[in-house]
């Protein structure tokens, strides 16, 4: 024969434990997010680290119980003809012009040359796309996890 016993947690007490877990748990996730935030400008920052003029990143992290984003942003013109790319380019490069960056590379190297000059009458070529943008979601996706289980590791 068995012997059962009986433990009533009054549900007022229930859901104040269950709210108090659910924000620490909420704090824990936005602290990863930020984490996660901060790898991907210190990603960013050493591709822009050779380049003449710094660009600044900036990360905003925005959650709820239903999820979590990640937003990893600059207003640098550069910057984003170089992740886009254009359909036309005004500037005109020296002849011994290298590019620093290649699309596909998170990478950036020396480079050599420069811009001659810019005129809105020259219609060259565009800029090809490097896609630097989805290249750190890419990666950051693939960190995500391990960078989670990391911080809710030490909420148990």
């Amino acid at each position: 024969m068995a012997v059962d016993f009986l433990v009533e947690i009054d549900p007022k007490d229930f859901k104040k434990f269950s709210r108090a877990i659910e924000k620490n748990i909420l704090k824990t996730n936005e602290g990863a997010a930020q984490q996660l935030g901060k790898r991907g400008v210190g990603l960013l920052e050493d591709l822009t680290s050779t380049w003449k003029h710094s660009v600044d990143f900036n990360v905003e992290v925005e959650g709820n119980r239903d999820g979590i984003a990640v937003l990893i942003g600059t207003d640098d013109k550069v910057f984003k003809f170089l992740d886009e790319g254009t359909k036309v380019r005004r500037a005109v490069m020296s002849t011994n012009f290298k590019a620093k960056t290649k699309t596909g590379s998170l990478q950036s190297g020396a480079g050599r040359g420069g811009v001659v000059f810019i005129s809105k009458k020259i219609s060259l070529p565009g800029i090809k796309a490097r896609k630097f943008s989805k290249q750190v979601v890419d990666k950051l996706e693939q960190e995500a996890e391990q960078i989670f289980n990391k911080a809710l590791k030490r909420v148990r």
